[in-house]
């Protein structure tokens, strides 16, 4: 079948470009879905599978709770396809070695301690995300653990998952016999504690560089005629040898932990995979948070970025750790609570990009500083907006000559760069304002070109999270200006600002679609922070993401948007709520992304204060370029032509000032310009025309 495949266009939808391997269910293909424009993994099933009415019903009844999982160190599963000849999974390709592949390398030799951890904590946290929504992989083993180009950890091949409504496994005679768990061998029902057996044999295996059980033992010459049918029956009745007899410097600790996930009662086992991991980590006293989210690539060179002790430092060094770790939390929890109650009335939602510190180095060479008189808003009149539930009187601002000193932003000169080109368009961004010894948040613009400066809000409590429309026109933020969150519309040719939106809980981050009919936000309801979409007039809102989402931003084509997920990663997700999947994970990613123009790239930041650094990454999620590398740099907005990137950044030693500014940068790197230098922090730039 691989030679017909190749080149064919099945389903007129999935144009078959290569063959990857065959595996125990079939041969896998990769694919290009000509709607998403995205290389994926096709499994086509073996005959004998496909044409069992029953293995195909059920895999379609299982079908829809597998797309559902969404977690960066999950692959995406497309669900069940069926053409008139076979039958066939989808699910994301990702272009990189396989955990099997990393471990044929060593040639027999045991992984380092510290890989296995990492290892251990991606798997953990896809099992554990998967048990949760009672899903069962069946299959966990080195070839379905995948790696990409980034270094990012992925667990694939959901294929033969059971649902939590299930008794036994999608096809319980199909799995891998050198990873299979007793009772999975036996045709019983099965349970994350299934999962935990697989996992602790490919922790055998990585630590020792051996299975344990290879169906070559003495034991079990007479037990079967293949060595599958030996290994099984290793798996039922055998003791797993001690790893110390192939790696004698594993601690003991390690050793427990590996012969519990192995043992032959479910029971007995550990009853989550994040238990496992705890114990691995507490058995040599590592703090979890301080491992790496991304692994060794196939070469065994660390991933650019990435740093981790060896394994000795591990056993010996991470105490002190833990202690400083303790001492620095406890500071920021003080500094945290005084900038509270100093600060108040705020919203804080989402606020993560604002309170944060640069260190006294000086990089740059500031003007002198300058005011200007600009005008601001007064209340013209009231509306009345109703809905089913709510009925608010909401104030309507408009402009007036009444004077209202701001700074002119000025441009600074970075050694490093040199200006000589002038950016288009306008940035509307969140600017701090002081007002009856408090602070608040208001909506302020500025030309990309750092001319022009004005603020457009001077409202009652706060606006922030402005948007501007693709004609330039219109602005969308967030305010309490009316004692709820709501969203708000401002006309920028005659200052008019209108609702767009009842009472939602605590709507955030609004994005207007290129096309000018949509808007994206977040809200968080009953404590539970969602991924809302609704049409430009505010009509018809509903969420298409639950259980996290912030900082959307759209595609060039208003079909797909990126967002920040709760778990910390960036999500892409299409208009209607279908196809959610992770982009990019880290534990030093930002919140905050934006779709470049063409639609090749996304920006995001990462890294720890105060040197956080702005991104480029591709539709795969494999970064393709740094663009700022002094500084401590933050969200970053695409210009429309897609040549600039507006951020927030906090400029080392800047005026001896701690407040963040607007900058602007080619996305080469080069030109860097900082527009604003005000006396308080100006933060989440939009770029617009």
């Amino acid at each position: 079948m691989c030679a017909d495949l190749i080149g064919q266009t099945i389903l007129g939808q999935f144009r078959v470009d290569a063959f990857i391997a065959s595996g125990g269910m079939g041969a896998v293909y990769r694919v290009w879905d000509l709607k998403r424009n995205v290389s994926l993994a096709m499994k086509v099933l073996h005959a004998d599978l496909a044409d069992d009415p029953s293995i195909i019903k059920r895999f379609k009844r299982e079908a829809n709770a597998l797309r559902k999982l969404a977690h960066p160190n999950i692959v995406p599963f497309y669900g069940l396809y069926q053409t008139s000849d076979f039958a066939f999974l989808l699910e994301r390709y990702v272009d990189g070695p396989s955990l099997k592949d990393i471990l044929r390398k060593r040639q027999g030799k045991p992984l380092p301690l510290e890989e296995v951890l990492t290892y251990l904590k991606a798997i953990s946290a896809a099992l554990g995300y998967a048990h949760a929504n009672g899903v069962v992989h069946c299959d966990v083993k080195p070839g379905n653990v995948m790696i990409d180009k980034g270094g990012n950890i992925y667990l694939t091949d959901f294929g033969i998952a059971r649902h939590s409504e299930s008794t036994t496994t999608t096809l319980s005679t199909v799995g891998t016999a050198a990873y299979m768990a007793p009772e999975q061998i036996r045709g019983e029902a099965v349970c994350p504690a299934t999962d935990i057996y697989a996992l602790g044999v490919t922790l055998y295996e990585m630590l020792t560089g051996q299975r344990p059980f290879k169906g070559d033992e003495k034991q079990t010459e007479s037990s079967g005629s293949t060595a599958n049918e030996r290994i099984r029956f290793g798996h039922l009745t055998l003791s797993p040898p001690d790893p110390r007899n192939l790696n004698p410097v594993l601690p003991d600790g390690i050793i427990y932990a590996v012969l519990k996930a192995l043992n032959k009662n479910p029971q007995q086992r550990y009853q989550s995979a994040n238990r496992l991991f705890e114990a691995f980590c507490n058995s040599i006293d590592v703090n979890p948070e301080s491992l790496p989210e991304r692994a060794m690539d196939v070469n065994g060179l660390w991933i650019p970025g990435r740093e981790i002790e060896q394994t000795n430092a591990m056993l010996t060094g991470l105490p002190r750790r833990r202690a400083i770790s303790g001492i620095i939390i406890g500071f920021s929890l003080i500094i945290i609570v005084i900038l509270f109650i100093l600060r108040q009335p705020k919203i804080n939602i989402y606020l993560q990009d604002r309170i944060e510190d640069a260190s006294s180095t000086s990089l740059y060479e500031v003007s002198p500083i300058k005011t200007t008189v600009m005008p601001i808003l007064q209340v013209t009149e009231t509306l009345i907006i109703q809905s089913t539930n709510t009925t608010i009187n909401v104030p309507v601002y408009e402009k007036t000559n009444t004077p209202f000193l701001i700074d002119t932003p000025t441009t600074i000169n970075d050694s490093l760069a040199v200006l000589n080109s002038k950016p288009p368009g306008k940035i509307a961004y969140t600017c701090e304002v002081s007002r009856d010894d408090n602070i608040y948040d208001q909506i302020c613009i500025v030309n990309a070109d750092g001319t022009g400066q004005r603020q457009l809000t001077n409202t009652e409590g706060s606006s922030l999270y402005p948007t501007i429309s693709s004609d330039g026109n219109h602005i969308v933020f967030i305010s309490n200006m009316s004692g709820d969150h709501a969203i708000y519309d401002m006309d920028l040719s005659s200052g008019k600002t209108i609702p767009l939106t009842p009472v939602l809980g605590e709507p955030t981050s609004p994005s207007i679609s290129p096309n000018d009919n949509l808007i994206a936000f977040a809200n968080k309801r009953d404590n539970v922070m969602s991924l809302y979409i609704m049409n430009r007039d505010g009509s018809n809102i509903h969420d298409i993401f639950s259980g996290g989402g912030a900082y959307p931003s759209w595609s060039p084509d208003s079909s797909q948007l990126s967002f920040f997920s709760s778990d910390g990663s960036i999500y892409v997700i299409d208009v209607n709520g279908s196809n959610p999947h992770p982009l990019s994970f880290s534990s030093n990613l930002g919140s905050r992304s934006s779709w470049s123009p063409d639609g090749n790239y996304i920006a995001i930041f990462q890294g720890v204060k105060p040197s956080r650094q702005i991104f480029l990454i591709n539709t795969n999620g494999v970064i393709a370029q740094q663009v700022t590398t002094i500084g401590d740099n933050l969200s970053p907005a695409f210009s429309p032509d897609g040549n600039w990137i507006g951020f927030l950044c906090y400029p080392e030693g800047y005026q001896s000032t701690k407040q963040g500014e607007i900058c602007v940068i080619k996305k080469d790197g080069s030109d860097l310009q900082v527009l604003t230098h005000n006396s308080l922090l100006d933060w989440l730039p939009y770029w617009g025309p």
